[in-house]
């Protein structure tokens, strides 16, 4: 992918710039929708591989994310305290390959 170097623009070279950008931008937004709707049902099926044509698949993996209150965390925390303050949730993953 290149990146551009330009230091001057005309004021319709602006336009047609912004105006692709946002074309562009509702293409990748209406993609990314389907791409989580898509991914959405195979988390709903539950963690496993799921084959699709010529190798393609999706995996899906469900793991335990634990994070800790961080206005609790800006004092010192003994070890217990620390447990106290963990939050677990869980994290499921649908990787497409």
């Amino acid at each position: 992918m290149k990146t551009a170097t330009i230091t001057k623009l005309t004021s319709t070279k602006q336009r047609q710039l912004i105006e692709r950008a946002l074309e562009l931008k509702k293409i990748i937004d209406g993609a990314q929708d389907e791409y989580d709707e898509i991914t959405a049902i195979f988390k709903g099926l539950g963690d496993g591989t799921y084959a699709g044509a010529e190798g393609h698949k999706v995996v899906v993996s469900t793991s335990t994310r634990e994070t800790l209150d961080r206005k609790i965390v800006e004092k010192y925390l003994t070890p217990d305290q620390r447990r106290e303050a963990t939050k677990t949730g869980l994290v499921t993953k649908a990787i497409v390959s």
